[in-house]
């Protein structure tokens, strides 16, 4: 979540067409981008009405979900208080506000690890999290670059994680996703197992998507569905293919029968979850489907592409090259041998 575009987004500036709208996307400096924002670069892009309440409410729910993470680095819809949600109050997520009693005991967790900070890591990061000053403003304040003020930033971030003491599997996933935002990976490369992990549930991932309501919200999901209660996944296949229906059983057979244990568990998981999900009352959304298309769209059109050529000439090949560095590494502290090149 850039917070930055964020800000400028929410104040839904008209452009020169009637009923249309800027759109603020960060973007790489080799792109051309139309407007520099504090040293950052920015595509700036023409929406319609209604596709700027599809984007915004994307970001809207990414915002909340990194405010929700200050809060405790557990979300609301994870609380002991879920079960006591209303299918529409489930539906929206996160609200504005988080329940009393659960932002005065984060409050108090937060305040605690704080205790672990120095005394200019505590005053960046309450002014960061607590009175929301940007960085920049910031170090004017304090007489330093905006550079120093992230590293100081990131330091303390990094000690309120390690002290909270929440270690709930919801915490830990909270705290992987957080780092591979911030960083491109996650700690003991387990971005680059559960990248491996979801493209062999290539068949059935997107229709999983659907019911998550952000990037954030199913890729911590599948962290948590991964790296936790492994013991228990032989039990799970049995139980499952015990009770699933017959073309259920015959998926499962066909697409996951001789996959890695791990995988087969994985994809169980998410079936349950949906299952869950809908059972609760919500319901089938493309949010992130759409919201990745429309921004696509857009770009495609400034850069004089087509949609298939921005995503398969410019977006894959960035990202291809970002994480196979990761999974050379990766590769590298496995076997101890370089990843062969094709």
């Amino acid at each position: 979540m850039d917070k930055q575009a964020y800000h400028y987004n929410k104040k839904k500036l008209k452009d020169k067409t009637e009923g249309t709208y800027l759109y603020f996307y960060p973007c790489d400096p080799s792109d051309n981008p139309d407007k520099w924002i504090e040293g950052k670069a920015y595509a700036v892009i023409e929406v319609t009405e209604r596709e700027w309440q599809i984007l915004f409410s994307f970001d809207r729910e990414e915002y909340n979900d990194d405010h929700a993470y200050v809060r405790k680095f557990t979300p609301l819809i994870y609380s002991k208080d879920e079960e006591e949600l209303t299918p529409n109050q489930r539906q929206k997520r996160i609200g504005n506000n988080p329940l009393f009693d659960e932002a005065s005991n984060d409050m108090a967790d937060i305040r605690r690890a704080m205790k672990h900070l120095t005394t200019q890591e505590q005053e960046v990061y309450s002014l960061v999290h607590f009175e929301d000053m940007r960085q920049t403003d910031i170090a004017k304040t304090m007489g330093v670059s905006q550079g120093y003020v992230s590293m100081v930033l990131e330091q303390s971030e990094e000690k309120i994680a390690k002290h909270d003491g929440d270690q709930t599997p919801d915490g830990i996933a909270w705290r992987y996703w957080k780092q591979f935002v911030k960083k491109g990976y996650m700690p003991d490369h387990v971005d680059v197992e559960i990248e491996y992990a979801l493209t062999q549930l290539i068949c059935d991932l997107l229709p999983f998507t659907h019911w998550f309501y952000s990037v954030s919200d199913f890729v911590r999901f599948a962290i948590k569905s991964y790296l936790f209660d492994n013991d228990k996944m032989a039990q799970e296949i049995v139980a499952y293919l015990a009770t699933a229906p017959e073309e259920e059983k015959m998926h499962y057979d066909d697409y996951y029968g001789d996959k890695p244990q791990i995988i087969g568990a994985l994809y169980i998981r998410f079936v349950k979850e949906v299952n869950k999900r809908s059972e609760r009352g919500l319901h089938e959304r493309d949010n992130i489907y759409t919201t990745f298309i429309n921004m696509a769209n857009k770009i495609a059109k400034r850069v004089h592409m087509t949609t298939d050529e921005f995503i398969n000439k410019r977006f894959m090949p960035y990202f291809a090259e970002k994480r196979i560095k990761i999974a050379r590494q990766f590769y590298k502290l496995y076997t101890g041998k370089s990843l062969p090149k094709k």
